[in-house]
């Protein structure tokens, strides 16, 4: 190993454009997160206190038993879940690369790509879903 080589991925010297650069995906991810975050809350509550209108009218198109309702208001609620789920990681990412940035902290920083690794990995997967939902209805 030469001697000005960095032992770690982590130890490397980021410059002020790049840290310039992370501070702002942390700051605008941190707000992107808190606002989807609020809308999910809010249309949890719209759902909870809607949820006879919404069954009635979900009803009247398709005919929907008791065990039906239920498993619709269960994919419903896993959805929300992961959602939320995916929100959490965004919020923690921008959280963890702020506060690496802050105090120059490595590990910190590193949580927070993992953060984002995990929020980028979920956003695939609701991009594949989305697709493959996509295509079946076209046939």
């Amino acid at each position: 190993m030469e001697p000005n080589q960095s032992s770690s991925l982590f130890e490397m010297q980021a410059d002020g454009l790049a840290q310039s650069r992370l501070n702002s995906i942390s700051k605008w991810s941190k707000f992107i997160a808190i606002v989807v975050l609020i809308m999910v809350i809010i249309t949890a509550i719209f759902l909870f206190v809607a949820k006879d209108q919404i069954i009635e009218a979900f009803s009247s198109m398709v005919a929907l038993d008791n065990r039906a309702t239920g498993v619709l208001i269960g994919i419903i609620v896993v959805v929300m879940g992961l959602v939320i789920i995916w929100i959490v990681a965004l919020f923690r990412a921008a959280t963890f690369i702020k506060q690496g940035l802050l105090s120059k902290n490595s590990d910190r920083l590193a949580e927070g790509f993992k953060a984002m690794r995990i929020f980028f990995v979920i956003s695939v997967v609701f991009s594949v879903l989305s697709i493959l939902s996509a295509l079946t209805s076209m046939f």
